[in-house]
């Protein structure tokens, strides 16, 4: 049997090459359903956001589009980094950056800190999407 096969496909594997595979997987989408949640959250307390800060909803729309700021702003960088550097060790800083976020924005007693907090979640998230991306090109066949 040669290691020839056809384009895009990469070479035969050994089976445990299958369950490495499925296990990068495994470790990638748990962040994407994260950021998912992340990118949602404001929406379930609107209520209690905008009495603890003080503030109307135009600002709390603010809040909620920090988030957005940087994932969008992150998205070609993000995609370059994936490229040199790999999704293993960028998914796991971005998964402690996203944490650092969380704890801002739960810790924050002013609007600022809040800001902050939601910036760096999105900063975290963007890794999300194009880090399972790269992961099913990086370890799945194509026809796949």
């Amino acid at each position: 049997m040669s290691d020839a096969s056809p384009a895009g496909e990469p070479p035969a594997r050994e089976p445990a090459y299958a369950w490495r595979a499925g296990a990068a997987f495994a470790l990638a989408a748990p962040f994407l359903g994260y950021a998912f949640v992340q990118r949602v959250s404001p929406s379930v307390m609107v209520e209690d956001l905008m009495r603890d800060f003080g503030v109307g909803a135009a600002v709390l729309g603010n809040l909620s589009a920090f988030y957005f700021y940087a994932y969008a702003a992150l998205q070609l960088p993000v995609g370059m980094m994936m490229d040199r550097f790999g999704p293993r060790r960028l998914m796991t800083a971005a998964a402690a950056l996203c944490g650092t976020g969380a704890f801002v924005f739960a810790a924050s007693e002013t609007i600022g800190g809040a800001y902050v907090g939601r910036l760096l979640i999105g900063a975290g998230a963007a890794f999300s999407w194009v880090g399972v991306l790269t992961v099913v090109t990086q370890w799945f066949p194509a026809r796949r």
